[in-house]
């Protein structure tokens, strides 16, 4: 037969099998259904993309099953469909679950769905061996069917249901691993993972989330985490080459995948869940194929993720490869080369505790696996030596890769750390004799004295302990040191023994014509040294050898003037040897003031007017516009640094005017780009105050300014440290507290100043972090002087109320980003860095300390602007709805207005109503009870600040109960909670009133007040039985007999 060839042939595709005629399921010549050929073409066609081909799949799987009934099933080896005759009852009511399944999958309602989606647990238990090792009713491979398609679905509640269900997988009877299942988990189910949305907190996860004060892991990652302890401990995979053989498929599976950063963090976390079940159970799993595809994963996948997230995740990496490595399969070079992926500022660095816990599995590996200690120093010194010797054939065609020298500083600072006996100082000394005679070994190779400081540097700055930082990165090296750090000790006293031939050489290299433009990176690395040189010794020492760079690279900037490619790249490496000259000064400006001076000079006299010409032949220069931004943040650098060391009006002669250096930072404002804008902005808000009296040229200022800011607005390399020197300009703090004197300018300066203030919050509301920048600058103006809010009443209210509103799947990465926070030192990111995922609620935190610290004259004002803002609110949306934004809005009003409570006065000149009254109506017309709740205690609170007016509170009962009866419930309320305030003489004549005004609504037609009015009746008679109102009992005795009465009935 045609088909029967075809089949034997392996030419029988999917769309021959769905056609196949009923008389060959018949057939006792050729029974097809003894083929796992077309049993597996059924299983690819009900998972298929196309709605009628699984219908066709489904249609004859049916039509099978019900021939297989008189099948005489012959054993074979390796079958995916076998007839059980003798228990047929359990072979029906198994395949008629499985084809319900599939039916029902087919519709795209999640309420007809999920209840048929709870009989997939029968299909699971079907694929179970049972206890005597007979053969289990289904083979695997129809389970993975089953849930390919679940996966398929549309709606993410059912894949989750799927998925939950998979997870619960009992390894232990289920020979899942042996029949395909490896493929399932490292592809079908890894991209069904790669969905934020399953990673929702529930509204029960929230509540315990908000209780412990930690976020709670989604229940899905909580099963994730068992599968894979499951998985660790299974049968099929006990040995470490299956072992190995699953995490290979498992990170090729997580390579293939585009992946969202939360379910990365929960499914590598999950992965890493055996190590925690036994920690002290070392399993040497990952080879050089799998460090290979780790190393990838590092570089390529995390490249573009969500910085404290990816920090995290290399975190998690770095526990796993502790655990996992097997050195034996791994040289000691390919060991390093992985650990130099991870990053210093997020997960590995000195300090750290993940850096503690790899030092010491660095010396178990170094001795079981690598030779020893020997081997490794032996290792250390050539790798040096192989640095320092890279230019010594003086090859014009040899480079250097930098992060080599990032590598190669992380390998001696781990092995420092692993071998307390071995000196750095020691390993270090080729560098150390290369320092010391760079000045007097004339045929030396420049470059690799560069390479050599650039190694000493880095090793500098990666030794130091870690220091968070938030989105701003400190350029700054810090300048504290551990006692008894023997190796930052080693680092330093290089620095300390070399210092003179480290400055005269730089000062010789930067003046030199053989400084090219392939030099130019290297200025870093000598502003780095400088900075460090700095801050290990006292400026006394520093002085003559300070003075020598200053001199030498003013001598050549002033002859270098013309236009050829020399002259170009001098002019640039002087400007910018003199811009980290500024820094080194300003540490001690007193003892270094000759030095100031005469830098202030070349400045002014030169400097200042001052460009790089461009070559003839540019092209040799490659980028030149870099070049140019380069030369323009060095040279803007050096005035920033004189006009804030000596203010221009006080200056020498030579100075130019306010104005005319203002003039010219606008003009560089709209030429320079990059990080060459913050000098710039640092020089115009040191001007700025110079500037007030003439209006025009302030508001062209700001102008320029905002546009700057603009420009940059999607340049991530600098726009955050941008936007923090942008905004001392924009709302200096002499515009919030000096008051210009032309009153038609102060008028349009506070416009101004509020249409930037609103451009702010609604940049705020799409990135995070925007808005806290200029509420931060202007919380601590406001500090020193809490009367200046009023100028800018406006941004303050509206940082109270800041907060966008994020949907479910929005709050997952702040989710994320909480629970990572929860398990601190060991996860060492949270060492590193600050995560941002609070940022929306400082804004609100600043706002809300400012408000607690308004003067009592100031007060009313702020009261009324936010009552106005929520009258706003309640006209644009009569009624409220839970959880949506005017509810949030008008919580944080009421909130701001409970903090601002103490000093609130009871009458003010902004309105004709009492500040009682103005609360009592607010409450009135709200209707969230959230919202209510805040209103009462601020009325409560009034209340009891006011003794004279609690008569308002019973006028309110009887004026607002035929507006609105359900109010009395929130004004009931009050007096009830004023009961348990009350002093017992005030509460003698309170709790007379009360009980007269409470008593009728006690029996009134509606339900809510009358329950109200009922147990705060009782609450009053508690609080009088409690303080011993011997007068008040004695007279209604008649309550405490209904109480009785009530409490029986109820009890």
């Amino acid at each position: 037969m045609k088909e029967k060839r075809m089949l034997e042939n392996g030419q029988f595709s999917e769309k021959v099998a769905l056609s196949i005629p009923e008389v060959l399921l018949k057939s006792e010549e050729f029974s097809i259904l003894a083929h796992n050929k077309f049993w597996c073409l059924i299983q690819q066609g009900l998972c298929h993309g196309d709605p009628l081909t699984r219908k066709r799949a489904l249609f004859l799987l049916q039509r099978s099953l019900q021939h297989a009934e008189s099948w005489h099933y012959v054993e074979q080896k390796d079958a995916i469909f076998w007839g059980l005759p003798e228990i047929l009852a359990p072979f029906h009511q198994l395949w008629q679950t499985y084809t319900l399944l599939l039916e029902t999958l087919e519709e795209k309602q999640v309420h007809v769905v999920k209840p048929v989606l709870a009989r997939l647990h029968f299909v699971i238990k079907a694929t179970y061996v049972s206890q005597n090792g007979e053969r289990p009713l289904l083979h695997t491979s129809w389970l993975t069917t089953l849930l390919r398609r679940i996966f398929q679905h549309d709606s993410l509640s059912v894949v989750k249901c799927g998925i939950l269900s998979f997870l619960d997988l009992d390894f232990s009877c289920s020979p899942f691993m042996l029949h395909g299942g490896l493929k399932f988990v490292c592809c079908d189910l890894i991209h069904a993972l790669n969905e934020p949305s399953l990673y929702a907190r529930s509204e029960e996860c929230a509540t315990v989330a908000g209780i412990r004060g930690a976020e709670v892991l989604p229940s899905i990652a909580k099963k994730l985490a068992l599968f894979f302890v499951a998985c660790d401990s299974s049968v099929h995979l006990q040995s470490f080459e299956t072992k190995r053989k699953f995490h290979q498929a498992l990170f090729g599976g997580i390579l293939q995948e585009n992946w969202s950063t939360p379910p990365l963090v929960y499914l590598l976390q999950a992965f890493s869940a055996p190590i925690d079940a036994s920690p002290t159970r070392v399993q040497p799993i990952w080879n050089q194929a799998i460090v290979v595809q780790l190393k990838d994963l590092l570089t390529s996948a995390l490249r573009t993720q969500h910085v404290f997230l990816r920090g995290a995740v290399e975190c998690i990496l770095l526990k796993a490869t502790s655990y996992y490595l097997d050195t034996k399969a791994v040289s000691i070079q390919q060991l390093f080369l992985l650990l130099s992926c991870f990053k210093s500022t997020e997960s590995l660095h000195r300090g750290t505790h993940l850096w503690k816990h790899l030092v010491g599995n660095l010396r178990h590996w170094v001795d079981e696996s690598y030779g020893g200690q020997q081997q490794v120093e032996k290792l250390c010194r050539s790798s040096i030596s192989s640095l320092l010797n890279t230019f010594r054939d003086e090859d014009p065609k040899t480079s250097y890769d930098r992060s080599d020298v990032h590598r190669l500083s992380k390998m001696l600072l781990l092995v420092a750390d692993a071998f307390e006996e071995l000196d750095l100082g020691l390993l270090l000394q080729p560098v150390r004799e290369m320092l010391s005679t760079a000045c007097v070994r004339a045929y030396l190779p420049a470059k690799s004295i560069d390479l050599a400081l650039e190694l000493l540097s880095c090793l500098y700055s990666e030794a130091q302990s870690p220091c968070k930082t938030g989105q701003e990165a400190s350029d700054e090296i810090t300048k504290a040191f551990v006692p008894g750090d023997v190796v930052l000790l080693s680092i330093a006293s290089i620095f300390q023994h070399t210092y003179s031939n480290i400055v005269a050489m730089i000062s010789g290299r930067v003046t030199s014509e053989e400084f090219l433009v392939t030099d130019v990176p290297i200025l870093g690395v000598y502003a780095s040294c400088l900075h460090v040189i700095c801050n290990l010794l006292p400026a006394g020492t520093l002085q003559p050898h300070v003075e020598l760079l200053v001199n030498s690279c003013i001598r050549c900037s002033t002859v270098q003037c013309t236009s050829d490619e020399v002259s170009c790249v001098l002019q640039l490496s002087c400007t910018a040897m003199l811009a980290s000259a500024c820094g080194v000064i300003r540490n001690d400006p007193e003892l270094l003031k000759p030095v100031a001076r005469t830098l202030e000079k070349f400045v002014w006299q030169h400097l200042y007017d001052a460009e790089l010409y461009k070559p003839s032949d540019s092209k040799r220069l490659g980028e030149w516009g870099k070049l140019v931004s380069q030369y323009i943040e060095s040279k803007w650098t050096c005035i920033s640094f004189v006009v804030k060391q000596s203010p221009v009006a006080s200056a020498a002669h030579f100075s130019p005017l306010p104005t005319c250096i203002m003039d010219r930072c606008v003009d560089h404002l709209a030429a320079a780009s990059g990080m060459a804008l913050i000098p710039i902005l640092n020089t115009m808000q040191s001007l700025l105050p110079s500037i007030m009296a003439t209006p025009e040229k302030l508001f062209e200022v700001l102008a320029c300014v905002w546009h700057s800011l603009l420009e940059r607005w999607h340049d991530h390399t600098c726009f955050w440290s941008v936007l923090r020197a942008c905004v001392p300009v924009i709302f200096h703090r002499c515009l919030l507290t000096e008051d210009i004197v032309d009153t038609d300018a102060k008028t349009v300066l506070e416009k101004t100043l509020r249409t930037y203030a609103d451009n702010f919050l609604e940049s705020g509301n799409t990135r995070t972090g925007v808005l806290n920048v200029i509420v931060q600058h202007c919380f601590n103006i406001w500090k020193e002087n809490p009367r200046l809010v009023l100028k800018q009443k406006k941004l303050l209210i509206d940082a109270c109320l800041f907060g966008p509103f994020s949907h479910k799947h929005m709050t997952v990465v702040s989710a994320a980003a909480r629970y990572i926070q929860g398990l601190g030192s060991a996860c060492s990111v949270n060492e590193l860095m600050e995560s941002d995922h609070d940022a929306d609620s400082r804004v609100r935190a600043m706002a809300f300390t400012t408000v607690s610290l308004v003067p009592d004259d100031c007060a009313g004002e702020i009261f009324y602007a936010l009552i106005q803002r929520d009258r706003e609110m309640s006209a644009l949306q009569e009624r409220l709805y839970s959880n949506s934004v005017a509810h949030r809005v008008k919580h944080r009003i009421w909130q701001a207005i409970l903090l601002l409570e103490p000093v609130l006065p009871f009458s003010t000149s902004f309105s004709e109503t009492s500040t009682l009254d103005t609360v009592f109506s607010a409450l009135i017309s709200e209707n969230q009870p959230s919202v209510r709740y805040l209103i009462e205690w601020v009325a409560t609170r009034l209340l009891y600040s006011n003794a004279e007016h609690r008569d308002i509170l019973w006028k309110a009962i009887a004026e607002y109960s035929d507006l609105r009866p359900g109010s009395v419930c929130s004004l009931l309320a009050i007096a009830t909670h004023l009961c348990k305030l009350l002093s017992v003489a005030e509460l003698k004549q309170f709790v007379e009133r009360a009980a007269t005004e409470i008593l009728p609504w006690t029996m009134t037609q509606h339900f809510a007040v009358r329950v109200y009015a009922q147990v705060a009746l009782q609450s009053v008679w508690l609080v009088a039985k409690e303080q011993q109102l011997v007068e008040f009992l004695s007279r209604h005795t008649v309550f405490e007999k209904c109480f009785d009465v009530i409490n029986t009935a109820a009890g």
